[in-house]
């Protein structure tokens, strides 16, 4: 928050569909996939609006800056970001068993804390194991603390 340097990530001079990323090894992060194919570069992050030069994301669960200027971004709330990813119920889920945490999902309603899921078939995600028609309401989060798993089908 300083604005001393934390770490990179730029394109490599040699080889413009690879990355070069510098970041501490340890890295808590919303998503991080800086090969050519991919691309993936996902943070938690405050509303872009919220400083007018910088965006505010979360690395390591520490606030850092990244300049607006001359970088693309997108921003999505969590229920949009919900609606891009499958999910995974984890033991904190008071109503299910461990049978369906096996089961990847997904979101079909959201009413703030409460989300309506529905299983999805192997067909839909090569990495699914297990299958079975499940459609149910779960608290997702409780707080500022998610109970879930989001996974996606690269």
């Amino acid at each position: 928050m300083d604005k001393t340097p934390y770490g990179k990530i730029v394109v490599n001079n040699d080889d413009e569909n690879v990355y070069d990323v510098k970041l501490p090894k340890v890295v808590i992060a919303r998503e991080i996939i800086p090969d050519s194919e991919h691309r993936i570069f996902s943070f938690d992050a405050e509303e872009p609006g919220s400083d007018r030069d910088f965006l505010i994301i979360y690395i390591n669960k520490q606030k850092k800056l990244i300049e607006k200027k001359n970088n693309d971004y997108a921003f999505n709330s969590w229920e949009n970001y919900i609606k891009t990813a499958f999910i995974q119920l984890t033991p904190e889920i008071s109503n299910t068993s461990k049978e369906e945490q096996l089961y990847w999902y997904k979101s079909l309603k959201i009413k703030g804390d409460s989300m309506q899921i529905k299983s999805i078939p192997k067909a839909d995600c090569d990495y699914i194991e297990e299958y079975k028609n499940v459609t149910k309401w779960i608290q997702w989060k409780k707080g500022s603390c998610k109970l879930i798993k989001f996974n996606f089908c690269y």
